[in-house]
């Protein structure tokens, strides 16, 4: 048999990590209007409501994405302008999905949350029916 190859004896730190300094991230929520070359609208997001779970358009221009401080957003995808909005039960971080099934359209979406960014944490899927 063959020698085991050297356990570690320490990490791979000269020096103990640093803790990264404390930022207040903050952002919008755009649409870009691709055959014109610039951006049609934007909105600025309060920093607890950051959307990292990218967004979809219904077939009726509306565009759906999550927040995540634990919201659902639809907008007017002409003008930006919010339609409507559904508190949900943690950071709805990922993207929607649009579907339909015997002529009526559905919008799913997972509220789950994100650890890392400090979004509050869940495990609940939410469907919604546009008529």
């Amino acid at each position: 048999m063959g020698a085991l190859p050297p356990t570690p004896t320490s990490c791979c730190f000269q020096k103990p990590p640093v803790a990264l300094p404390t930022i207040r991230p903050s952002g919008a929520f755009l649409a870009y209007d691709v055959a014109r070359g610039r951006i049609a609208w934007r909105v600025s997001l309060p920093p607890s409501s950051l959307a990292f779970g990218g967004s979809s358009v219904t077939s009726g221009n509306v565009i759906i994405h999550g927040v995540s401080a634990g919201f659902v957003d639809a907008r007017d995808a002409t003008s930006g302008k919010l339609l409507w909005r559904y508190r949900t039960s943690a950071g709805a971080d990922a993207a929607p999905a649009i579907y339909s099934v015997g002529g009526i359209t559905y919008i799913a979406i997972a509220a789950g949350g994100i650890e890392v960014i400090g979004s509050a944490r869940g495990d609940t899927l939410y469907v919604f029916a546009l008529r």
